[in-house]
């Protein structure tokens, strides 16, 4: 954790020199690596608003769904995709650019004098900073927020024109997608080496369109380096004696190890990812780790259809 204990101890005048430099670092490295300007959902089509005849209107829907690495500030953030008024699916407007220049600063500002001694600290101080950022989901429609005009269902397909990851900032409509990308640029940040994908989640009460994270770290009782899933939108509740819900963890689902083969497997052959569902119980001062009665079922190359994102049922 030697990004953490450097944040700490730098005076505040000197943290936002440093944070900014870092993050120069990370845009730079970024275009060397990947010059492609997407990330997430991509249709693949009408691209230039070309007629598409009637064996192309339902397709399968390709996607850039797993991307390493920080996400620079000129990147589209593609978070889904609609069927027009002809039944053509697309992603017009259906983005953002990770163009907030504080977002880490206020990051470090808020884990100054937290006690993080490893990775899973850091992990569960993430995703109380993105509650704080984007608030807690609330039971307003997606679109009527993040849209400037939102009037009938005409409007419903006009493009979003404030493409910018600050039109979810406390407004309690940020979802899977927005949540697994700041995860993203923070984890980069603290050189941990992290991948973003796009696909879905699927339990026995519900399925949908889904992002999360994959992560490389120590292990905390091993030392050894491990993999894991990291889910910040669908984290586990943590209960006190009385079954009140007092705290939230992201979801952690160990994987052996990412490699090519790992990658051929989930992404190119679309074999899912099984992992068992749990909880935290808390008695007295010590924390308990309790499975529960479901299993999550995370999977990368699926065909995506609109009813999945049309879906009300969340389980955050």
């Amino acid at each position: 954790m030697d990004f953490y204990d450097k944040i700490c101890s730098l005076p505040e005048e000197e943290l936002e020199t440093f944070v900014r430099k870092r993050i120069q670092k990370l845009e730079n490295k970024s275009k060397v690596r990947d010059p492609h300007d997407t990330v997430g959902f991509d249709v693949g089509y009408n691209r230039e608003n070309h007629q598409l005849s009637e064996e192309e209107i339902n397709p399968e829907v390709s996607m850039r769904q797993f991307y390493y690495g920080y996400i620079r500030k000129d990147m589209k953030v593609v978070y889904g995709f609609r069927y027009n008024r002809q039944g053509i699916p697309g992603n017009e407007g259906m983005y953002y650019y990770m163009d907030d220049e504080n977002l880490i600063l206020d990051f470090c500002r808020f884990i100054r004098g937290k006690e993080v001694q490893d990775e899973y600290e850091l992990f569960h101080q993430i995703l109380v900073f993105l509650h704080q950022y984007f608030g807690f989901m609330n039971q307003k429609n997606r679109e009527s927020i993040i849209r400037m005009i939102y009037k009938d269902k005409e409007n419903y397909f006009d493009p979003v024109y404030n493409h910018s990851i600050k039109m979810f900032k406390h407004t309690g409509s940020a979802l899977c997608t927005e949540f697994a990308a700041v995860a993203q640029n923070i984890l980069s940040f603290f050189n941990i080496k992290c991948y973003f994908a796009i696909g879905r989640e699927k339990s026995q009460v519900s399925e949908m369109g889904h992002a999360f994270n994959f992560v490389q770290f120590k292990e905390r009782d091993t030392g050894e380096n491990t993999c894991a899933l990291l889910d910040f939108s669908l984290p586990v509740k943590v209960y006190d004696e009385s079954y009140r819900i007092i705290d939230r963890h992201p979801y952690v689902g160990y994987i052996p190890t990412i490699n090519p083969t790992f990658i051929k497997s989930f992404i190119f052959q679309g074999e899912p990812l099984y992992f068992p569902e749990y909880f935290y119980y808390f008695l007295g001062n010590k924390r308990f780790c309790m499975e529960g009665q479901e299993e999550r079922e995370y999977s990368i190359k699926n065909i995506l259809t609109s009813d999945m994102f049309e879906a009300k049922t969340y389980r955050r």
